[in-house]
């Protein structure tokens, strides 16, 4: 799993690229109302103009195209892990020392399961006050399995929505961002190439795929 820090960073590159293509598509729209302006030159000298622009720029966003996209498939790879609270409270630790860490849970666990329930429930608040994020979740998980016991639904809230994680919101953010580039910037090449914006780029690499092999009858 990739850390927030890095999907933040995935971001930032991609935003950039982003940026770089719409300062390019703006330089070619200013291009084009300058040329289509000019009557003093042929509509065939201006639209040859015109399409020498458009096939510079197009191929300019394409290189940023292929940045975002791959930006977007490593960013959409972590989406899940972050939208699961209960896998990001299990990452969580007690030690930076691994195997202190894993000395600690194991005891925890043991001494979880075999709590009073109205213990483990106090166990659980306690943690939740403290914002103690590991304890939590092994309160959680403990009380996940302890949850057929009579009485223990009744006593016992193991629901996450209030539970806060550091980091798990700008990472969403990071991952939605990075995400929807993909489309905008598929929208801004489609405009370079002077398609009509309601057609998606899928449809246009489908067509164009159709016409060549149409050609080659």
């Amino acid at each position: 799993m990739m850390k927030a820090t890095q999907l933040i960073n995935l971001q930032i590159r991609s935003n950039q690229a982003l940026g770089r293509a719409q300062a390019a598509i703006n330089a070619l729209h200013v291009f084009i109302d300058e040329k289509t302006s000019d009557t003093t030159r042929s509509a065939e000298y201006t639209n040859s103009l015109v399409q020498a622009e458009r096939d510079k720029i197009a191929s300019l966003i394409m290189a940023e195209m292929e940045i975002i996209k791959s930006i977007a498939a490593m960013a959409g790879s972590q989406r899940a892990f972050y939208e699961s609270k209960p896998f990001l409270l299990s990452v969580e630790t007690f030690s930076d020392d691994a195997d202190k860490d894993s000395v600690t849970k194991s005891n925890l666990v043991n001494q979880l399961e075999k709590m009073p329930i109205p213990l483990l429930d106090l166990t659980l608040r306690n943690a939740r006050h403290d914002d103690n994020l590991p304890m939590i979740y092994l309160c959680w998980l403990v009380g996940s399995s302890r949850a057929h016991e009579s009485g223990f639904n009744e006593s016992v809230d193991l629901a996450l929505d209030d539970i806060v994680i550091p980091e798990q919101k700008a990472a969403l953010e990071a991952v939605i961002d990075c995400t929807e580039n993909r489309s905008e910037i598929e929208q801004i090449y489609l405009s370079a190439l002077g398609v009509n914006r309601d057609m998606s780029l899928q449809k246009l690499i489908n067509a164009r795929s159709k016409a060549a092999a149409l050609a080659g009858l």
